[in-house]
């Protein structure tokens, strides 16, 4: 066997890492809900070969994906459901400050003079 057959087998497709964390989800939600440290958790999977990612990696997912050390985030579609947020708002202009002047250049008809 020559080493590009052993490193087709050895490497991982993109995204295979979320796919193992999103599998196993509950069970990580679960454990992190029941105090377990997220290290822990993380090295126990790794070990054992069903997360194939790097802690750091892990913890990204983790945040992403759980909320509160173990409450789901909504989903996209529990989102959309949410009212409209209310854009009746208008800005007056008192409530503004005053802009500030602005540099104008102008340098048609200057005489050496004015310009200096």
């Amino acid at each position: 066997m020559t080493l590009s057959d052993k490193l087709k087998k050895c490497t991982q497709t993109r995204g295979q890492g979320q796919q193992a964390f999103l599998a196993q989800r509950r069970e990580i939600a679960r454990a992190l809900k029941a105090g377990y440290p997220a290290k822990t958790v993380w090295s126990l999977l790794h070990e054992k070969g069903t997360m194939p990612v790097q802690y750091r990696t892990f913890m990204e997912y983790v945040n992403r994906y759980l909320k509160d050390n173990g409450q789901p985030q909504p989903q996209p579609a529990e989102i959309s459901s949410l009212p409209p947020l209310n854009k009746s708002k208008s800005v007056t202009k008192s409530s503004q400050p005053p802009l500030a002047k602005r540099f104008q250049f102008d340098a048609k008809g200057k005489t050496k003079e004015e310009l200096i």
